[in-house]
């Protein structure tokens, strides 16, 4: 029998400020778009930093994003895996800008998208742990038809994000988990905001949601 992985790499991709996240308001209760945006990524980092399944975490940018940097500085602790950043902004899309960034890194390997806020660190681990024993999982959203996470045990990811995502990724040969709603609640418009704050945000987002009065 296999032992358990419980040194996972993450990438967590989160598009440049100012470049994420079209169909949500340009701001909400006077908070702009690109802080929500931070703050849904620094809650989901944060969150998947402190499961003890995670080793490293590689945060994947398609542009500069000094404002995500600096919230993850401020959320540095002891006991926390350690996140670094790399910059894609010379390949065109999600997918392209994953390979680019796990082309170094070896498997046990995990993409978790940075629009997760709702997102805890039993959520983190037990998907991990699921995933593990399937070796290729993938996790869906809300909807049912996107894709939230990926993992895979050995061998290269082959992300398939987009348009029906999940039946890409099925096809593809990726194995489907059963996730809490947490987990599957991304936020692209400010209904799924509204979902995610019913669910249960991290202190980043709560914080600008109090502000915003939501």
């Amino acid at each position: 029998m296999n032992e358990p992985v419980t040194s996972w790499t993450v990438l967590v991709p989160v598009r440049g400020a100012g470049r994420g996240k079209s169909r949500f308001p340009a701001a909400v209760g006077g908070v702009a778009r690109h802080r929500w945006v931070t703050a849904f990524a620094t809650d989901t980092i944060a969150a998947i930093r402190r499961s003890e399944r995670v080793d490293r975490i590689v945060v994947v940018l398609s542009a500069p994003y000094p404002d995500l940097a600096a919230q993850l500085t401020a959320c540095d602790a002891t006991g926390v895996a350690p996140a670094s950043f790399v910059l894609a902004d010379n390949v065109e899309g999600l997918n392209e800008s994953i390979i680019a960034a796990s082309g170094s890194v070896a498997a046990p390997l995990a993409v978790f998208l940075g629009d997760l806020p709702s997102l805890t660190v039993a959520d983190v681990s037990r998907t991990l742990i699921a995933a593990d024993a399937v070796g290729r999982a993938v996790v869906p959203d809300a909807q049912g038809r996107g894709t939230v996470a990926i993992a895979a045990t050995t061998g290269a990811l082959t992300p398939r994000f987009g348009a029906a995502s999940l039946a890409a990724h099925l096809a593809a040969g990726y194995v489907r988990l059963a996730a809490s709603e947490r987990v599957r609640r991304d936020v692209d418009t400010l209904a799924d905001l509204r979902a995610a704050l019913g669910l249960g945000v991290g202190a980043a987002t709560a914080a600008l949601a109090d502000r915003a009065g939501l």
